[in-house]
């Protein structure tokens, strides 16, 4: 199974975005997965461009 490794750490390149959900804005309280997690082992299988991004987000 994957793991944090697997995934790059979206950056914010403006101090106004830091800690904030990529989604809505809010103050971000966790992180979120692109592609998802549960699609990582196919992505990788079939070796299907993504960058495999880590976004902040908040929990709504």
């Amino acid at each position: 199974m994957a793991n944090d490794t697997d995934y790059n750490l979206l950056a914010p390149s403006r101090s106004n975005h830091f800690n904030t959900c990529f989604y809505c804005g809010c103050i971000a309280a966790t992180h979120d997965y692109a592609p998802p997690l549960q699609y990582l082992e196919f992505y990788l299988a079939t070796r299907e461009a993504s960058e495999f991004l880590q976004v902040p987000a908040c929990n709504a």
